[in-house]
């Protein structure tokens, strides 16, 4: 069988969608099922066209209801193939309150052959869009990582084996709300002069460029490592104390499931996508920033 995966982004940008696509392809190659994967981010409609009729797929696999979602329903009027179409977390969480995005989602995931979800408290949203529950499945994330790379970050930055690491790891777009995290963190470092924040994740938005940059000028123990490669992230998390979390939208988030793998501990906020997780022992969610503070 032969699957075009369709994702609003591709390694080498090491986004959340570009995690799970990698590693949905790899553990289906080893069932013997070819799988292809296209970076909308990077493909104009005509090359997409163009190269999902020389692939000739048996079946379309969509990320994200909007952003690959519209690209797959195209593609499965033209090539006349079976889509699934799988939502990622901004789509269900933030699209769904846009009516116009709403109305496309209904069509998409409507007209897909299946559609898979991250987790089950998604289902009720699903079926406000009069989408089936016997064409829903819910298959939750893993943790695969390729062949790793060790890499000494901390000898790499200054930092002694004593000096507490945060990690925030992932894209950087408004969503994830760093500048969230920088506020309350700044008042936590006047009682705790010693930690230092690593973040680590393509830069994917202006704006959020913008407040990268202003955090960097402005507080010296906040160090920015760029995207690091898959292969070095099991180090990386190794070689920190906790990872942090302060995102508004999150699916399933691969960066939190490949902590907890770590036994590092997790600070995340507390919304659905991160509150199933059930982190436990090795977690804490919070409500608010007074509650992140504390």
């Amino acid at each position: 069988m032969n699957v075009l995966m369709l994702t609003p982004t591709a390694f080498p940008r090491c986004t959340g969608n570009a995690v799970t696509v990698d590693r949905i392809a790899r553990l289906l190659s080893r069932r013997n099922i070819s799988c292809e994967i296209l970076d909308l981010s990077r493909t104009s409609p005509d090359a997409l066209r163009k190269r999902a009729r020389s692939a000739a797929p048996d079946l379309l696999h969509a990320f994200h209801a909007v952003k690959g979602g519209v690209a797959g329903l195209r593609l499965h009027e033209q090539l006349g193939v079976p889509l699934i179409t799988t939502l990622t977390g901004t789509d269900i969480n933030l699209d769904f309150a846009d009516p116009d995005k709403r109305r496309v989602m209904r069509e998409v995931l409507t007209r897909s052959a299946a559609v898979t979800v991250f987790q089950e408290t998604l289902l009720p949203r699903l079926h406000r869009l009069g989408i089936l529950r016997d064409r829903i499945r819910v298959i939750h994330q893993s943790v695969d990582f390729p062949e790793r790379r060790d890499r000494d970050y901390r000898a790499g930055l200054g930092l002694s084996g004593d000096t507490p690491v945060i990690l925030m790891l992932g894209g950087l777009r408004q969503v994830k709300q760093m500048d969230y995290a920088v506020a309350a963190l700044k008042k936590i470092h006047r009682r705790h002069r010693t930690f230092q924040l690593l973040i680590a994740g393509p830069l994917l938005e202006p704006s959020a460029t913008a407040a990268l940059d202003e955090a960097l000028r402005t507080h010296p123990w906040i160090r920015y490592l760029g995207e690091v490669p898959r292969n070095q992230v099991p180090s990386l998390l190794e070689q920190s104390n906790l990872v942090l979390n302060t995102s508004r939208s999150e699916s399933e988030s691969n960066a939190i499931l490949e902590a907890l793998s770590f036994g590092r501990i997790v600070i995340a906020r507390d919304i659905p996508g991160n509150a199933h997780l059930g982190t436990g022992a090795a977690g804490l969610l919070f409500r608010n920033r007074k509650e992140l503070e504390r």
